[in-house]
């Protein structure tokens, strides 16, 4: 399980955060290999010495991701297991939002069960195999990102104006509608 905002309350290293994740029964060197192989995945191998209180708030959050893939890898056989993931991408720069829902779309194809809570609904569609759209804490669509992200849908549960583009076989995009004189009709 990945929270949507880990934390630590000690100053561990990168390297030491990622071992917390590794069972006491591995072999060092299969425990330092798959610490190096999920710390290059999130782009964070030159960091294994740092830390942990000195990197950024995306760099942390990453920390954190190589440390539930740690967990997830030792902990199942292969194919097996689940990851969970709050929020994975909500410090994130849009490189790393990629790189972290490729990760989390290769982790399901390698057979664990993958649930990713996202607020953005962009990422959601490219990368969701099947959506279930919440609103107050209930499921009002589930299905493929095509058939849930409607314009009358989203537009309805946002209260705003939102139109979805679809463009062959591409991932729906959902951009909100907005004219550049509204915010002059905004009362504060």
């Amino acid at each position: 399980v990945l929270e949507q905002s880990p934390s630590l309350s000690t100053g561990f290293s990168v390297g030491e955060l990622l071992t917390l994740s590794v069972p006491r029964d591995m072999l060092p060197q299969r425990a330092d290999a798959l610490i190096e192989k999920k710390l290059y995945a999130v782009g964070l191998a030159d960091r294994i010495g740092d830390n942990c209180q000195i990197l950024s708030g995306g760099q942390h959050h990453r920390a954190h991701l190589a440390r539930v893939l740690v967990q997830l890898e030792a902990a199942s056989s292969p194919g097996t297991g689940y990851l969970l993931l709050d929020e994975p991408t909500s410090s994130l720069d849009i490189a790393h939002q990629i790189t972290t829902m490729r990760i989390a779309r290769k982790t399901a194809r390698e057979g664990a069960g993958v649930l990713v809570v996202l607020h953005d609904l962009n990422l959601a569609a490219a990368f969701a195999d099947r959506v279930a759209l919440m609103q107050d804490g209930r499921i009002v669509a589930d299905g493929a990102g095509a058939e849930v992200f409607t314009a009358a849908r989203l537009s309805a549960i946002y209260e705003t104006e939102i139109a979805v583009e679809h463009a062959g076989g591409q991932a729906p995009r959902i951009l909100p509608v907005y004219s550049p004189d509204e915010h002059a009709r905004l009362e504060l």
